[in-house]
Order: structure tokens, then sequence, then C-alpha cells
């Protein structure tokens, strides 16, 4: 009997540390800037912008994108179209373009870039990132 409890506690006590582990390593989303600079621009002045999203901690996952979106955070700004390439496994060669909106600084501005990634057999996840935006917008 004192056998079969060892072996019950023993076999919670993996079950526990397995779960903790896996929700330490959650999957990520990194972008290859901190922020983006416009500098001085014009109101309606129209800004490329180019950068990589990176994936991490998926573990066996081949990731895909189901859907990405990139949107102002204080809509002082309008996001053109958004296109996302494969720049290898984990990833992605993203080019938009930036519109400031109105007069004054951006100050507090951002780019919420959000991507839902299918998962095989499990419903799929949404991972995030925010990209500050900085410069300021003259007539």
């Amino acid at each position: 009997m004192k056998k079969f409890i060892f072996s019950a506690a023993a076999l919670c006590a993996m079950a526990f540390t397995a779960q903790n582990a896996v929700a330490q390593v959650l999957p990520q989303l990194t972008s290859s800037v901190t922020s983006i600079d416009l500098g001085t621009v014009q109101v309606n002045d129209v800004v490329p912008v180019e950068f990589d999203l990176n994936l991490l901690n998926l573990g066996s996952i081949t990731p895909s994108i189901a859907n990405l979106q990139v949107e102002s955070r204080q809509s002082r700004v309008r996001v053109g179209d958004v296109v996302a390439l494969p720049a290898g496994t984990v990833t992605w060669d993203v080019d938009t373009t930036i519109e400031p909106l109105g007069v004054g600084a951006l100050a507090g501005e951002a780019l919420e870039v959000s991507l839902e990634v299918p998962i095989p057999l499990l419903p799929s996840i949404t991972l995030s990132t925010e990209i500050p935006v900085t410069g300021t917008v003259v007539p």
C-alpha cells in the first residue's frame, strides 16, 4: 500500500511539474524594431514602414498565419495595406504604410500587431505586440 501511495504522489508531482513547465514557455510574438520614429512629417504623408515579426516558443508547431492585423492604438495614424511574406520558418517580413491624420506630436501612439496562428486539432492562438510610433506632424 505504501508503494502505491508513493507512486501516486510521484506521478502527481510529475504532472504538476510538466504543467508548470508548459505554462512558463508561452508562445510570443516579437518585432525586429522597438519603435518607429517618423521624424517630422506632414499631415497625410504616406510613410513606408518595414519590420520583421518573429514567433518564439512554438515547439514543434510549424507556424502559419491565419490572420494578421496592424492597427493604430490612438487612431492618430492610418495604417495602409499590410503585406506579410515568410522570411524564414518563424519569421515574416511585414511591409505597410503609415499616414499621420492630425497635426502635433505622436506621443503615446503605437502600432498594435496581432497575429492568429492556427494549431492543428486545437483552437487558434492570437499573439500580439506593440510598436511605439513617435514623431511630429506639421500642416
